[in-house]
């Protein structure tokens, strides 16, 4: 019988859950704690067998705590509105900006414009001198282009002339007002220096390509530019059409307004999607193909615009995008990589309801084969990263004739529920949770975005980091933690059912398969990775005998961010 004061540990942890009032971490093995002590014997020194039933779950004490917890926190909203995400952009600018719809009704300010003239602006056709260029410049940036930002000259009422950017609002931030949305923000352009060591790190230019991209914005011809730097006019055109490829602008005009987004800082983080280009182009872009029973199914395309194809199955949340300097290596290779956004990911549409994890690798595996129908890709090497190889490993087994090789990052899909105790406490307790009490692994797993929203993602994965030098000295690199923070943030912007249905695929063992594959398998590991630790990779390895171990001595977890190269030299040796 479960007595009222073993449960009531368990109640305060499931409501302090819903309003963080405790570290995420402290909240997990609370919980995991007193899971534990329910389902656990008193006195038992190993934990159960994780196939027992989920005893915390049938009390019905508990389930009510849990259904009321769970309306609390959908009532609150584990992701922001997307009204509440333009508010929070606005917020993060330290000169007045507002957001406006195609009439020109003013929707929302930030701080800085309710201490400013513009606190009493309820429409832009109150800057008689301007509105007619601030709506013409919103009109110039494309739908789904919201990475552009276009300079106007802001004549507002009782004040000089001065500089401003309209940029167009994030998908999310359209879907909140019902309508198109963009911004307008006072802005000191600063195209210097400053703004070509910016450049360098979000798009990976050299630094002569950083310093013409600059003066380019400046508005100097290149004739010019290349007189200044003493070298031809064809050598400035081909770094021109480099920067382009880099950035994903479309056109020269397309440039210029990247630039000015980046110089006034609402490039960075506005929406955590990857740099756009046009299909064909060498360039990172995004997709969208139509599954045989009508769901959405995104993918991204890196590397070299045709080549010899590569299928990255990301892991849990993150991952589907590799660093600028990856994308152009792979694109030397003549590598093209292929990132489906699994089902509940990003944008992709949620998988019909699946009986047990077993299913949903099916459905998964199912669905990767039609966007590679759609995308005429009858073969391809798969690259499983972390949770994803347990993805790569089933559709390897489900569709055989469509692999040529695997190759699995940081992790082999064999468990045995004697290995809990060697998983990290994090993962250790989800695993606890979502075998024992699967509702309220839901509810945890909310309030983790509810986290990564209030303080970021990043911030979670540097303290998960905090015992591994190279997966620290990774994170020190705002490229990194850039893609792994917004990768989070975008992957699960759906909320926690794709990430804990996913989980559970992970407790699925797939030695057997993996055995009977005829595909050569290399699995790269880092020597130094404190989240899935090394002994997985080796116990992969003794269950499956033909597959290779490479283990990358000075790496963590993140090898995929900071040692890509030993990746795609494992494609190779994969061949």
């Amino acid at each position: 019988m479960i007595t009222a004061a073993a449960t009531s540990g368990l109640i305060e942890t499931i409501y302090a859950s819903t309003v963080l009032s405790r570290s995420i971490d402290a909240i997990l093995a609370d919980l995991e704690a007193n899971v534990r002590g329910l389902v656990q014997p008193q006195g038992q020194v190993e934990l159960i067998s994780l196939t027992q039933a989920p005893a915390a779950a049938d009390h019905p004490d508990i389930v009510r705590h849990v259904e009321l917890a769970r309306r609390i926190q959908t009532e609150v909203g584990f992701t922001p509105a997307g009204r509440d995400l333009v508010a929070e952009l606005l917020d993060r600018l330290p000169s007045p900006a507002l957001a406006f719809d195609a009439d020109g009704e003013v929707l929302c300010r930030n701080g800085a414009a309710a201490r400013s003239a513009w606190a009493e602006v309820r429409a832009l056709s109150e800057w008689a001198g301007s509105a007619t260029a601030i709506l013409a410049a919103a009109h110039a940036i494309a739908p789904e282009d919201a990475a552009s930002a276009v300079p106007v000259r802001l004549l507002a009422p009782g004040g000089a002339a001065s500089c401003a950017v309209v940029k167009r609002a994030g998908t999310r931030g359209q879907e909140g007002w019902g309508r198109p949305v963009w911004l307008l923000m006072l802005a000191d352009l600063a195209i210097d220096d400053a703004l070509a060591g910016q450049a360098r790190t979000v798009f990976g230019l050299t630094s002569a390509e950083a310093a013409v991209a600059v003066r380019f914005v400046q508005g100097v011809s290149l004739e010019t530019i290349a007189a200044e730097r003493r070298v031809s006019l064809e050598t400035v055109r081909s770094q021109i059409k480099a920067i382009r490829a880099k950035t994903g602008a479309r056109d020269l005009h397309a440039l210029v307004r990247q630039m000015c987004a980046l110089a006034t800082g609402v490039y960075v983080g506005a929406e955590p999607q990857v740099v756009r280009a046009t299909p064909g182009g060498e360039a990172p872009w995004t997709g969208t193909v139509r599954l045989p029973d009508g769901r959405r199914f995104d993918y991204l395309r890196q590397g070299a615009s045709a080549g010899a194809p590569v299928v990255l199955l990301h892991t849990l949340g993150y991952g589907a995008q590799v660093p600028l300097a990856a994308h152009q290596h792979a694109i030397g290779l003549g590598v093209s990589i292929y990132a489906p956004l699994r089902a509940g990911h990003g944008h992709s549409d949620p998988a019909p309801p699946a009986s047990t994890p077993s299913a949903l690798l099916d459905q998964a595996a199912d669905d990767m084969a039609a966007m590679m129908d759609q995308l005429g890709l009858p073969r391809a090497r798969l690259v499983g990263h972390a949770a994803g190889s347990s993805q790569a490993v089933r559709f390897a087994h489900r569709y055989p004739e469509r692999v040529e090789a695997l190759v699995l990052l940081s992790r082999g899909p064999v468990w045995q529920n004697q290995w809990l105790s060697d998983l990290s406490p994090r993962h250790r307790a989800l695993a606890v949770i979502l075998r024992h009490f699967s509702s309220a692994a839901r509810l945890v797993t909310g309030a983790m975005l509810q986290h990564f929203h209030r303080y970021g993602a990043s911030e979670f994965a540097a303290k998960g980091a905090l015992d591994c030098p190279p997966d620290l000295a990774a994170l020190n690199d705002p490229e990194i933690l850039h893609l792994l923070g917004h990768g989070v943030m975008f992957g699960l912007r759906q909320g926690p059912e794709a990430y804990c249905r996913e989980f559970e695929t992970q407790q699925v063992d797939l030695g057997e398969e993996a055995r009977a594959l005829p595909h050569p398998i290399t699995l790269v590991y880092g020597a130094q990775d404190r989240i899935v630790p090394p002994v997985f990779a080796q116990r992969f390895a003794q269950a499956v005998p033909q597959a290779r171990l490479i283990e990358v001595p000075d790496a963590g977890h993140y090898l995929l961010y900071s040692h890509w190269r030993a990746v795609l030299d494992a494609l190779d040796v994969a061949d």
